[in-house]
């Protein structure tokens, strides 16, 4: 018998198994559940209220937490690699140095969540809400991020070759030092992002939107620009070297 408590250290469910390895919980009100470390492999925590929880280090390798509410949880260091997190909530939750390995977070929440150093290679974020979060120095290579929502994102030193970000609302986003080489940002609006010395080589970029955006420094080198707009971007030092423009707002 295992009992999971909250923070105050109050009984919050009572699971009469020895393990919590593929446990069913869902549905289950983990508000504030102190699951520090913790094994939860292959659980189903399907529409789960998880907020505020501590899951710090826990161990949610392949585990189900479709529709459930994260928001505002410690996941820091947790492994999530190969989860379902499809229509969840992780608003202002704490994904520091968190692994979320081809995870599905389709449709998901992360209003002004910190993923701060995660890894988010192979992950699905396509039609995902990421506005205002933290992405300093996360992995994001290979990623999908179609249709997603980045505005006002930090994506500062972030690792994003091979991502798809195609059709995304990238405005206002901070890409500065980022890598986006072979990146896919087809029709992806970048109005006023910052792209100070971001590597974009090789990147597509037909129909990008890039209005106001500062790419001072950046390397565009053997880029596709066609029909991509520059209106009143900063350009000062930015190499297009063997790029394919036909885009609108370069001198």
């Amino acid at each position: 018998m295992i009992e999971i408590k909250n923070t105050s250290g109050e009984v919050l469910i009572t699971v009469y198994a020895d393990t919590l390895f593929k446990a069913n919980l869902k549905g289950a009100n983990l508000t504030e559940a102190y699951l520090k470390g913790v094994n939860l492999t292959g659980a189903d925590l399907t529409g789960a209220d998880l907020t505020g929880a501590d899951l710090t280090r826990a161990n949610l390798n392949l585990t189900t937490l479709n529709n459930a509410n994260l928001s505002y949880a410690d996941l820091e260091g947790a492994n999530l690699c190969n989860s379902d997190l499809i229509d969840a909530n992780l608003t202002g939750a704490d994904l520091t140095g968190a692994s979320l390995h081809a995870a599905n977070l389709r449709h998901s929440n992360l209003t002004d969540a910190d993923l701060t150093r995660t890894d988010l290679t192979n992950a699905d974020f396509s039609h995902s809400n990421l506005q205002g979060a933290i992405l300093i120095r996360a992995d994001l290579s290979n990623a999908a991020l179609t249709n997603a929502n980045l505005t006002g994102a930090d994506l500062r030193s972030a690792n994003l070759r091979d991502a798809d970000l195609q059709s995304s609302n990238i405005t206002n986003a901070n890409f500065r030092s980022a890598d986006l080489r072979s990146a896919n940002l087809r029709y992806a609006n970048l109005t006023g992002a910052n792209l100070k010395c971001a590597n974009m080589k090789g990147s597509f970029l037909t129909e990008v939107n890039f209005t106001n955006a500062d790419i001072q420094n950046a390397d565009l080198r053997n880029s596709n620009l066609f029909g991509a707009i520059f209106d009143s971007a900063n350009l000062i030092g930015a190499d297009f070297t063997g790029s394919f423009t036909g885009a609108s707002g370069l001198s």
